[in-house]
């Protein structure tokens, strides 16, 4: 039996195509937990209709004539904190640069538009795959989707404290805000490098490691293959491509590959955790920030039987705690900290 109107996700579809608002309206209208809660061509209207129509969610077109999607984003988070913007972004280089901007401003997610002229319904698969996931963990930001279950908790003794010589950082939704917040705050001469899975499309990772590298005292870009870890620099796994570790006889050398996707993501957190588990043991630290899903719980369950400590971001600080959550619920000892407090828990733990 569909839920009904009152239990469903509300969504204010915000865009000046009138074929994209058309391709919208029947996604969400197919969907039995979802509706859509009114329709806005421009920014100024958009506005108006969060007041008359009260939505859970709203979807805004980065780049729109006139009140652009920026400052709409920025109107919303004023006038309606609290309320999730999801950003919908062309294929160009600027609309990408716009979304990571409004990431960095509160957006909480992001989906790119399908490219080229193809037909509605390899447009409507393209949006069904990856906006409806985001809509529905928007929705429900306590539960945790999938039904992967859980590992029952390990036995092991817990090790004597080491200093970490790596930093390991998985997040999904809300994450770029989530790194926004952190990576500023880490001081240049921080003694480890810090190697992040964020999942996002393809062409939005580039344009967030420029973004953070701008704003932050280390060094950040998108992972090269092959390139040595450095102390201080901060590396972002590509979008599309699993990010893995690998011994040489120079160091430790980042890896990136093309492998199947784990828990429907590429990259996965659980790749990354995996692979630095052997090669650090418990010379590592493990940071698992806001996101939908549990990928990294695999993973940290590696990261914990070699003794690895975890932070976890704690559930009033989440955009979504499905992947904090898992780890929370699993029974791995773990500390939670708010996002707030994540910077300096890491300096903290990287003192000698």
């Amino acid at each position: 039996m569909p839920p009904s109107s009152l239990e469903k996700i509300r969504v204010l579809i915000v865009d000046d195509s009138v074929v994209m608002r058309q391709l919208l309206v029947r996604l969400i209208s197919d969907e039995p937990d979802l509706e859509v809660a009114g329709i806005a061509a421009d920014g100024r209207a958009a506005l108006a209709k969060i007041e008359s129509c009260a939505p859970g969610i709203v979807t805004l077109d980065v780049e729109m004539p006139g009140m652009g999607g920026l400052d709409v984003l920025s109107a919303i988070c004023h006038l309606h904190p609290g309320l999730p913007v999801v950003m919908l972004s062309s294929a160009t280089q600027i609309g990408a640069v716009q979304t990571v901007e409004a990431l960095s401003r509160g957006a909480v997610g992001c989906c790119p538009k399908p490219a080229g002229a193809g037909s509605a319904t390899a447009t409507l698969d393209v949006l069904r795959t990856q906006l409806l996931p985001l809509l529905r963990s928007l929705g429900s930001p306590g539960s945790t989707p999938g039904s992967t279950r859980l590992p029952r908790p390990i036995a092991v003794r817990q090790p004597a404290p080491h200093t970490p010589r790596i930093v390991l950082i998985g997040t999904s939704t809300g994450g770029p805000h989530a790194l926004h917040q952190i990576l500023p705050r880490l001081p240049a001469t921080l003694p480890a490098p810090v190697v992040i899975v964020q999942h996002m499309p393809a062409q939005f990772t580039a344009p967030l490691a420029n973004r953070l590298n701008e704003l932050c005292a280390l060094s950040v870009r998108e992972a090269v293959d092959g390139e040595p870890l450095t102390n201080g620099t901060v590396y972002l796994a590509p979008g599309g491509r699993h990010l893995k570790l690998a011994q040489s006889t120079s160091g430790v050398l980042l890896r990136l590959d093309d492998g199947p996707p784990e828990n429907s993501c590429r990259p996965a957190v659980d790749v990354l955790f995996r692979s630095a588990a052997p090669l650090y043991g418990p010379a590592a630290l493990g940071v698992i920030l806001t996101g939908m899903g549990q990928d990294g719980l695999l993973g940290a369950t590696e990261l914990h039987r070699v003794g690895v400590e975890l932070l976890v971001q704690d559930q009033a600080s989440c955009v979504v705690w499905g992947m904090p959550g898992a780890i929370a619920r699993s029974g791995l000892p773990h500390s939670i900290v708010p996002l707030a407090n994540i910077a300096e828990a890491i300096t903290d733990r990287l003192r000698a």
